[in-house]
């Protein structure tokens, strides 16, 4: 019996040690390497939006590789981590001990899991960590640092802007403070201004950051406003290395909830402008509105726009010129912020000159914009000027032709004896009346002789014309020309045009093309009226183009060729 029950004591013994090799083949690496264990602690397991946890993993010996922590990247963000060895004796022998603290930044809110992490052959177990939404502003007074932002509307239209404030709290010092670049896809964001100041909150002193955007949606839909979120480390004020420092204390990451904001779609209508306020203002370059022909006078518009910037306010809609010419500069842009946001400003100006003396009319301009407060199109309009422009210096006057009550007598009614004539008496009539048909006859002559001669009068005086005069007029043509003295060639063009056709009415270079009816001459007049005259019109022609077509014109006669729109009505028809 006791061999029998040895045998059964064996037999149990080999079956133990076989059910415990399966067992051990059946085991994951992390029981193998129980005496390898990595281990992983936390030092909180709730938390709110916004905190952060520390994570401490200890391997008990000594290893040159860091562990895996990639897994991490689903759930959290590595703010901070550090490396420690630590060795002991114990018994007169040596242990070794690895010791890795991170800081991290919950990435979403819910239950979340750090995963098991390894080191060489040991692995880490897995926690589970509840992340609860982060509360705000009084709610807040038992976190000691925590972020908000709000909307000052919860819905707006494309190009409307809106205030967007983020505001960082603390009752705790904190060092090396800094904060995301804050984007906002489908809008634009642009800062505008930022504060510091302290606020009480249940009885908790707090220092507030302040930054305040100006947000301006692009399209209709549903605008995603994500967290601002910041970096910090808090100081420890029993440690002055740490207060002049910075470089220990805890770090930190804060973060406001996400907002929404409800675009809806913009009114029809052309030049769409949406803001609080516009204001346009109008100058002149004149003093006075009585200006001599051929100078310009430079209207300056400027509109001030509240709520937008000035790229965004479109260009000014102005009438077509009528009866005078507009040359445009480029247009002046400026932008300025603050506490309620942002204010475009946009110049334009653009030099005018008349066509012809006479009464010069610039109409009104009108700008419709979309009133954000009202919620409605409102239209501004600036007010039209009227101008008197005085004939140039030296140019002729138009002959006045003459009145019913002063035109000579025709023929017929000269020779007509008068009524108290032929009542007279018969004795000594022969005497009046050859005397009277003898003044008639001399009057009749006169008159036919004065209308020859007026209607003889402009081949008589071209005839007159000094040939030494206009060869030194155009020789003056050509050396303001080559010089590139825009201002002195157009007066020199000018008065060599008159010599050259006698016409003292030729006050503008669009009277010397049509009266030379060159179409490339009025291309190069144009472009030397708007060097002239334009702000920024550029450099006038060159000097071998432009006289490569007055030359031949200079050796042309003048001949018979009419003034446009200056000829009389002959005194007696033919």
């Amino acid at each position: 019996m006791k061999l029998h029950a040895d045998t059964l004591i064996a037999r149990s013994l080999v079956l133990a040690a076989w059910v415990v090799a399966a067992l051990l083949l059946a085991a994951p690496p992390s029981v193998l390497a129980a005496v390898e264990e990595l281990a992983a602690s936390v030092d909180r397991t709730t938390l709110a939006s916004g905190e952060t946890l520390e994570l401490t993993l200890t391997y008990p010996g000594k290893t040159s590789d860091d562990p895996d922590f990639s897994p991490l990247d689903a759930d959290f963000e590595i703010l901070d981590r550090s490396r420690r060895n630590q060795i002991s004796m114990v018994n007169g022998s040596f242990d070794a001990t690895s010791i890795w603290r991170l800081t991290l930044a919950p990435k979403r809110t819910g239950d979340l899991q750090i995963p098991p992490l390894t080191a060489g052959d040991a692995q880490s177990h897995a926690l589970t960590i509840r992340v609860t939404p982060g509360a705000s502003g009084a709610a807040s007074a038992d976190h000691a640092v925590f972020a908000e932002a709000v909307l000052d509307k919860d819905q707006a239209v494309p190009g409307e802007q809106v205030m967007l404030t983020v505001r960082l709290y603390t009752r705790v010092d904190l060092s090396n403070l800094s904060m995301e670049p804050l984007k906002v896809p489908g809008a634009e964001l642009i800062q505008s201004a930022e504060n510091k100041y302290h606020k009480d909150i249940q009885g908790q002193t707090y220092q507030v950051i302040e930054l305040r955007y100006a947000l301006i949606p692009e399209q209709a839909g549903e605008l995603n406003i994500p967290g601002a979120r910041f970096g910090a480390r808090t100081l420890d004020s029993r440690d002055p290395f740490d207060r002049v420092f910075g470089g220990g204390g805890r770090p930190l990451r804060i973060s406001s909830e996400p907002l929404a904001l409800h675009v809806a779609v913009r009114p029809a209508g052309a030049n769409w402008l949406p803001v609080r306020q516009l204001r346009v203002e109008q100058t002149w370059s004149a003093a006075t509105r009585q200006i001599p022909f051929g100078e310009p006078i430079t209207r300056t518009l400027t509109l001030t726009a509240t709520g937008t910037t000035s790229a965004r306010i479109p260009p000014l809609e102005l009438p077509a010129p009528a009866g005078y010419r507009r040359y445009a500069d480029q247009p002046e842009l400026h932008d300025d912020a603050s506490t309620d946001g942002l204010t475009g400003r946009r110049t334009e100006s653009f030099a005018v000159v008349a066509d012809q003396p006479g009464e010069l009319v610039l109409p009104p301009i009108k700008v419709r914009w979309w009133n954000t407060a009202t919620r409605a199109f409102e239209e501004t309009e600036v007010p039209g000027e009227r101008f008197e422009i005085l004939p140039a210096a030296g140019a002729a006057q138009i002959p006045p032709v003459a009145s019913p009550e002063t035109v000579a007598p025709t023929a017929a009614e000269a020779i007509q004896p008068p009524a108290a004539t032929a009542a007279a008496p018969a004795g000594g009539a022969t005497s009046l009346i050859y005397g009277l048909l003898a003044g008639n006859v001399l009057l009749l002559s006169s008159t036919l002789t004065f209308a020859l001669l007026w209607r003889r009068r402009g081949t008589a005086t071209r005839a007159a014309r000094d040939p030494v005069q206009q060869i030194a007029d155009f020789s003056a043509v050509e050396r303001a020309a080559t010089a590139g003295d825009g201002v002195r060639l157009r007066a020199a063009l000018l008065a060599w045009a008159r010599e050259h056709w006698d016409d003292a009415s030729i006050v503008s270079l669009r009277q010397v093309a049509e009266r030379a009816g060159n179409e490339r001459l009025r291309a190069a007049f144009r472009r030397l009226d708007d060097s002239c005259y334009a702000p920024r019109g550029g450099p006038p022609p060159s000097a071998e183009e432009l006289l490569a077509e007055l030359r031949p014109l200079a050796k042309t006669p003048a001949g018979d060729s009419k003034k446009p729109g200056r000829d009389l009505q002959p005194l007696y028809p033919q």
